[in-house]
């Protein structure tokens, strides 16, 4: 009786709320309603900060706080302030401590140090403080990730928004730039004429993402118990190979058939029959792409196999990796600057650009010096899920990181990508599982 007495005396003020809240949406600002969200948004994080991390992954695996309207607010920068500053007070009250991640600290120390440094070298000075900006970014992504979750639980969660994120990204733009009409396989047909990149900006970054989290999708389907969760799980993995071919990415595509084959092996020394979760989808993919989808691909291999210059895509990407290892080769120890390559690719072609590896941009750019500890890092978050493996309780976990890293690492090859956020949310992960398997 007395929860209905308070339930009712609350509920004119409910009314009086909402009529206020309608009443300055229409006749003061329409931005109203995000205003009230972003306070709530910003009130939850202030009472736990692991909330502002889930939202910085989700931002990360969707690049939504890249867009021009959002970057023009610096909502991701808002976003990581806020949420350092509620870890902040967290360690004042003693209600945790921050940790780092042992050998990991000093080889981000080496790498981060010189990355600034270079900047006295660095002939552009815009293209190397960008670039600043952006590892910043990665490197306290990693630590908040480090330092705000440690349980399977809290990493399964992880898993499912970073999923979900990517298939939001995916599947709604897809019907909001082509509509319902589409569905027919005849107006499907026109699609495989452009690329599909979801919210992100460049379909090969798009295509690298998805692959990297297919692995994920996979464990979320084998440890789903509801048939209905499990069902969408599923379905997530169908829309994300799908999408993996509307980009007409063949980094994505190379990226997929790696961790696909790691992912048999990995089922078959396990003997697991799980393994028809990604093997029927992706036959069923394969089987109902269009031959119109495969002339990137003819293009590709006829370039490397006979030289010809009919995929001009490859032909420049040729020029850029040779003109990168020639300016390291020039400059082996301490680099032209971070990112600076850009500069010095305009002696070797008239469109220069980024050299499209990862591993040669931080060797141009850094040297040595540079590149030395950013493999290690490679190499550390790679190898310290091995023993997380062996581990019956975190063992498919730590596969499914393992496999999105290794996706990741071959991108790499065709893509410079230092500082993509998602590859730095998949590394604090896989510190994560590393130190529970311990």
């Amino acid at each position: 009786m007395l929860q209905s007495i308070t339930l009712n005396n609350k509920f004119p003020l409910m009314i009086g709320t909402s009529i206020l809240f309608l009443l300055m949406t229409t006749f003061i600002s329409p931005l109203i309603p995000l205003i009230f969200f972003v306070l709530l948004v910003l009130l939850t994080i202030m009472k736990d900060y692991r909330l502002g991390t889930f939202l910085l992954i989700m931002f990360s695996f969707t690049n939504i706080a890249a867009q021009k309207f959002f970057e023009s607010y610096h909502i991701m920068l808002f976003a990581m302030t806020f949420t350092i500053f509620s870890l902040s007070l967290s360690c004042l009250r003693r209600n945790i401590v921050i940790k780092g991640a042992k050998d990991f600290n000093l080889l981000l120390i080496i790498f981060g140090l010189w990355s600034f440094l270079s900047g006295v070298i660095a002939i552009n000075h815009n293209l190397w403080l960008e670039n600043i900006h952006w590892m910043l970014r990665a490197f306290i992504l990693f630590y908040l990730i480090y330092n705000s979750f440690s349980t399977k639980e809290e990493i399964v969660i992880i898993f499912k928004i970073i999923v979900m994120s990517i298939f939001l990204s995916s599947f709604i733009p897809f019907f909001t730039s082509f509509g319902a009409s589409f569905l027919s396989l005849k107006n499907l047909l026109p699609l495989f004429l452009q690329r599909f990149s979801g919210t992100i900006f460049d379909p090969n970054y798009f295509a690298m993402t998805v692959a990297a989290s297919l692995p994920l999708a996979f464990i979320l389907i084998i440890k789903e118990k509801h048939l209905i969760l499990k069902l969408l799980w599923l379905f997530a993995i169908l829309f994300l190979m799908f999408s993996v071919i509307l980009s007409q990415s063949r980094t994505g595509l190379f990226s997929v058939a790696v961790i696909f084959l790691y992912t048999i092996f990995y089922l078959h020394q396990r003997k697991r029959r799980e393994v028809f979760f990604i093997v029927v989808p992706l036959i069923i993919i394969i089987i109902a792409i269009p031959s119109v989808f495969w002339y990137r691909f003819s293009l590709f291999f006829q370039s490397i196999l006979t030289g010809d210059r009919g995929d001009t895509s490859m032909g420049h990407r040729l020029i850029l990796l040779s003109s990168a290892f020639d300016v390291f080769i020039k400059n082996p120890f301490f680099g032209v600057g971070l990112a600076n390559f850009k500069v010095y690719a305009a002696r070797y072609t008239q469109y220069p650009m980024i050299a499209h590896n990862t591993y040669l941009e931080i060797a141009t750019g850094l040297g040595l010096l540079g590149l030395i500890p950013f493999l290690l890092i490679l190499y550390k978050g790679f190898s310290i899920l091995k023993s997380a493996i062996r581990d019956p309780n975190i063992s498919e976990l730590a596969w499914a990181v393992r496999a999105g890293l290794l996706g990741t690492y071959v991108a790499m090859l065709f893509l410079s990508v230092p500082f993509f956020l998602d590859f730095w949310v998949l590394l604090g992960l896989a510190f994560i599982i590393g130190k529970n398997s311990k």
